[in-house]
């Protein structure tokens, strides 16, 4: 019988943000400890996006330009390992949901939406630019 463990999305902001440690460390808990009969369901509760200054403004320091390059790195192979996990994961909201989120989402093997309204997709696009992530690829 399949294991179903639901993770609530807990971090408010961007999943680029070094601050987000916490929820990327729960995630990665919870693909330590899968097995292939396991389910995992990612529940955003709220709207999900990257538009949120304080992790930018940071970007005019050298040190914290590592910090982000380092958290991305760990970030990304985060997605790696969720696409080819052999546990089943998925993201469920009815929120927006942007960015490094769409990212999370693209990288489980299903999404579901409550609201055909919300908005999902990389924004960033618009303006001709490229992604940090786009893990979506892998899928």
């Amino acid at each position: 019988m399949k294991d179903i463990h639901t993770i609530d999305v807990t971090w408010n902001g961007s999943l680029y943000d070094p601050k987000s440690e916490e929820f990327i460390s729960i995630l990665e808990s919870a693909m330590d400890a899968s097995s292939s009969e396991n389910i995992f369901i990612i529940r955003a509760k709220g709207p999900c996006h990257d538009y949120h200054r304080s992790w930018l403004e940071g970007l005019s320091t050298e040190y914290y330009w590592e910090e982000v390059a380092a958290h991305f790195q760990r970030l990304h192979l985060l997605l790696v390992k969720m696409c080819l996990s052999k546990s089943k994961w998925f993201f469920v909201s009815g929120h927006d949901c942007l960015g490094s989120w769409w990212d999370l989402a693209l990288a489980c093997d299903g999404r579901i939406w409550a609201n055909p309204y919300a908005k999902i997709g990389f924004p960033e696009i618009y303006i001709d630019l490229i992604p940090p992530l786009a893990s979506g690829g892998l899928r």
